[in-house]
């Protein structure tokens, strides 16, 4: 069945909302790892014997958590991109 392809400016505008999502997701991993190190670091010395290194902790996490989020925040984007661009056939009404 025939159906109408997408105007420019919704093509832009399925973009501009995937990015803004890839960037949440991003912001959303990297944070999530800064909890989880600064989690990690609070432990009780007796489960996790840290030693001086146990400060750095959360920002050691931040990074992987922002080198982990770079990843999620493109597949993310790029996810919502392909979905939004396809060309979906009309409904049928039975």
């Amino acid at each position: 069945m025939w159906t109408l392809s997408l105007s420019t400016p919704q093509k832009i505008g399925v973009v501009l909302y995937g990015f803004a999502m890839g960037v949440a997701a991003f912001a959303a991993t990297a944070v999530f790892g800064f909890a989880l190190g600064f989690g990690i670091a609070f432990l009780p010395d007796g489960w996790l014997n840290l030693g001086e290194t146990g400060a750095w902790v959360p920002f050691i996490a931040l990074m992987y958590g922002i080198d982990v989020g770079i990843i999620v925040g493109l597949v993310v984007w790029g996810w919502i991109c392909i979905n939004g661009l396809r060309k979906q056939p009309d409904e049928k009404i039975v």
